[in-house]
């Protein structure tokens, strides 16, 4: 999907896998994030690069079931537009 993102849109599309690492240290620091706010930083930071937010989720990695609380063994979906190129990615925190 890369080769459809202009240069501007690739550099804004870096805000995932930045927003993804800055969760896990999060969750590395304090052992758990509510996920509430988290979501809401984590959206924000997607916003504030010039993307669009499809979805923001976190979910147990055994069942994925959604979670109240983001804590190590968890995971955390994302999906955003970069322009009209419509991006994904996810880790385990």
């Amino acid at each position: 999907r890369n080769a459809y993102l202009s240069a501007e849109e690739k550099t804004r599309a870096l805000a995932l896998s930045a927003t993804l690492k800055e969760l896990k240290a999060g969750v590395a620091a304090k052992g758990a994030l509510p996920w509430k706010a988290a979501r809401a930083r984590a959206a924000a930071a997607l916003e504030r690069a010039g993307l669009a937010v499809d979805y923001v989720e976190a979910v147990d990695a055994a069942d994925l079931t959604p979670v109240k609380t983001l804590r190590k063994g968890n995971a955390v979906l994302l999906a955003a537009f970069a322009g009209k190129t419509r991006l994904i990615d996810n880790c385990v925190v």
